[in-house]
């Protein structure tokens, strides 16, 4: 993709792509410091989405069985310094396989499900949502009274869109401008950061 020499009247640096449409522009632009490479510049047009998350198992320490935990841990211990098995990489794994034994036995697992929601929306958005979507099965249902339906629809979406737009920058700004800066309004901002999260 650059056609300018970016080293005297050589190019030495590349930009390589299999899709050369979703380039706009590639262009030269002076060298930093001391360096005797021109900067080489590009518009790329990148489709982003969000990253899609899957119900998954986790450990609740917090209703783990410690004293059992630590009480089987030190019955291997003494089996373990007791082991004539010198070779380290033999140890770490035994070791390894019985603190993953003794988690699955001690600790408790829940199930943390997908999250396709979005923090800023709103329960009464929701229910508006929902109303929206039987409105529009009725829409496409209906033969007599279409007319009605489709107003009532057009109405609600753009009654969905505004109230959207108006929980997304309060959020936002109840995320940014918190005069709370404590540990419960780190995790907000960081699960913002997280909803925000995007693969290309």
């Amino acid at each position: 993709m650059v056609k300018t020499p970016t080293r005297n009247n050589n190019i030495l640096d590349l930009f390589l792509t299999n899709i050369p449409s979703q380039v706009h522009e590639t262009k030269t632009l002076p060298g930093l410091g001391t360096s005797d490479h021109d900067l080489v510049f590009h518009e790329i047009k990148v489709k982003r989405g969000r990253i899609k998350q899957f119900p998954r198992q986790v450990k609740s320490y917090k209703k783990a069985y410690w004293s059992d935990f630590k009480k089987d841990l030190a019955i291997f211990t003494n089996t373990f310094t007791e082991h004539k098995h010198k070779d380290p990489n033999h140890l770490w794994d035994m070791f390894k396989a019985e603190v993953n034994r003794l988690s699955t036995l001690h600790i408790p697992t829940r199930q943390i499900k997908s999250r396709a929601d979005l923090p800023w929306v709103t329960h009464e958005i929701v229910k508006l949502i929902r109303k929206r979507d039987k409105f529009y099965t009725k829409l496409k249902r209906s033969c007599s009274h279409k007319s009605h339906y489709t107003e009532k629809f057009k109405q609600l979406k753009s009654t969905i869109q505004k109230q959207i737009r108006n929980a997304y920058w309060s959020y936002l700004k109840s995320v940014i401008f918190s005069d709370t800066q404590g540990t419960g309004h780190k995790k907000k901002f960081y699960n913002f950061v997280k909803h925000k999260k995007q693969k290309t």
